[in-house]
């Protein structure tokens, strides 16, 4: 299912798709608050986005793990300071990380996305 089809699919009136490149972390704020002025309060935000690398831990490069952490966690990071600005927020918003059991339990080449996720589960 697309996003624009699960979109369509949600009941009631409100519901709004934005896209961004979350490897600018720095500009969510911004771009929340803009969504915020242009649509109103923001109620609810689930945090999906994610990459990730399997690549053997003795090849992998710190720039590797810096794509795959911006994306994974600090993009969630951003989102959840940006969610609680007065000119974002509605005082009853809900926030939603999607993670994965790797952060958990690990899976053999994926020590990069592994770290990450659990990260995202200790947020």
């Amino acid at each position: 299912m697309t996003l624009q089809e699960t979109l369509d699919a949600c009941t009631g009136t409100g519901h709004r798709l934005a896209a961004f490149d979350f490897s600018k972390g720095e500009d969510i704020q911004e771009w929340m608050q803009c969504l915020a002025a242009e649509g109103g309060p923001i109620y609810g935000l689930v945090h999906s986005a994610g990459t990730q690398l399997a690549t053997p831990l003795r090849t992998l490069l710190e720039t590797d793990l810096e794509s795959v952490f911006q994306l994974n966690v600090m993009a969630g990071f951003h989102l959840a300071k940006a969610i609680r600005h007065r000119k974002v927020r509605d005082n009853t918003q809900s926030l939603v990380f999607v993670s994965s059991v790797t952060g958990q339990v690990g899976s053999s080449g994926a020590s990069v996305y592994a770290s990450s996720k659990g990260a995202v589960d200790a947020m």
